[in-house]
């Protein structure tokens, strides 16, 4: 058999004997009872006029035994059929130098393919002692060039390697549904990628060392979207927009994946808050701009008005005095739009609501 895969084979000169004679049927009927590689090369050797035949029988045979089960891939690569026999039976003897298409047991694993030098390079398989399974090129015993791994648990990665690496674009799924698509270099993703979480969750931007670092879009199932710039996996950035799926939107810094420094925050409403903020709290000097009209000018703190501040109403009156909890409190005055001044003590309560509607003018 050796002879023949090798293209050594030698045609006999003994006559075809009662073959020649045979119906097709008949003589596709004695193919099919050839039971062994050997023996087929061995009828090929001798059976020159019906070669043809026994070669489609010999294929079918090869077929049976599913060794054209990854067949699509290796046709794409330019092997034929009897490549696919090769890589299956042809044992390379313990001190050979393997070379060519053949397959051998190493390390616990099975590998089948082609060999140059004694090592795994070309096209091949490799079913590892894990159950893992690559199928693609290699070079210098290295998985190298274009190749899909797969895990027992279903985990894979189709794309380039380099010296058993991921390596340049490559899309890799994992077992509890996340996938990523992009750029990687040893190992890591590295340079533009998507990554789509199980939960719908998605990113797609820019990745240093397996990290999402650079400019990017962070999109949520929710709706909510981030775009802006990052670090190490954080939202860092002095000038990025965050949007809310009811329509809120802001603009501004981030740091540690929070709103920090300045920014500006559009409300739904109409609403608008432009000042600064600490981890997520407005926090600092601001203005705040309300639909109805109203302004307040002022400081916050942990997210409500507290301190000195105005308000001013969009009809010209204006209040200025002292926030406690975001309601008016203790000592102020009130400069009307016809030009009077009144001084007013306010107890106002805590976390008052001037969105709904504006404030009032007067105590009660």
């Amino acid at each position: 058999m050796m002879q023949f895969l090798n293209g050594q084979y030698m045609v006999s000169g003994l006559s075809e004997g009662f073959l020649s004679v045979l119906t097709p049927d008949i003589r596709k009927e004695i193919w099919n009872r050839i039971d062994s590689d050997a023996a087929f090369a061995q009828a090929c050797q001798v059976n020159h006029r019906w070669r043809n035949e026994i070669l489609a029988a010999w294929k079918d045979f090869c077929a049976e035994r599913n060794f054209f089960a990854d067949s699509k891939y290796w046709y794409s690569e330019g092997r034929d059929w009897t490549w696919i026999l090769k890589s299956k039976t042809v044992k390379f003897a313990p001190g050979t130098i393997k070379s060519g298409p053949g397959c051998t047991e190493e390390n616990g694993g099975i590998y089948e393919g082609d060999f140059l030098n004694d090592k795994k390079d070309g096209i091949g398989k490799k079913v590892y002692s894990d159950k893992s399974e690559y199928i693609g090129e290699w070079k210098n015993d290295a998985k190298h060039g274009m190749g899909t791994c797969v895990w027992p648990d279903k985990t894979s990665y189709t794309g380039e390697w380099s010296e058993d690496k991921y390596h340049g674009r490559g899309e890799k799924s994992w077992s509890n549904g996340d996938k990523y698509t992009g750029e990687w270099m040893n190992n890591r993703k590295h340079g533009y990628g998507i990554y789509v979480w199980a939960n719908g969750d998605r990113y797609e931007g820019e990745w240093v060392d397996g990290k999402q670092t650079g400019s990017g879009k962070f999109t949520w199932i929710s709706g909510a979207k981030y775009t802006g710039k990052f670090r190490e996996n954080f939202r860092e950035d002095t000038e990025a927009v965050f949007e809310w799926a009811n329509g809120d939107k802001y603009q501004g810094s981030f740091a540690g994946n929070m709103r920090e420094g300045y920014g500006k925050y559009v409300y739904s409403t109409g609403d608008i808050y432009s000042g600064y903020w600490t981890q997520n709290l407005r926090q600092g000097y601001a203005t705040y701009t309300y639909h109805h009209g109203g302004l307040f000018r002022g400081i916050f703190k942990n997210d409500e008005r507290e301190g000195p501040g105005s308000f001013t109403w969009k009809e010209g009156d204006r209040y200025d005095g002292v926030w406690t909890k975001g309601g008016r409190f203790g000592a102020g005055k009130l400069a009307t739009n016809d030009g009077r001044i009144y001084h007013q003590y306010w107890d106002e309560g805590s976390h008052c609501n001037y969105s709904t509607a504006p404030p009032a003018l007067y105590p009660n």
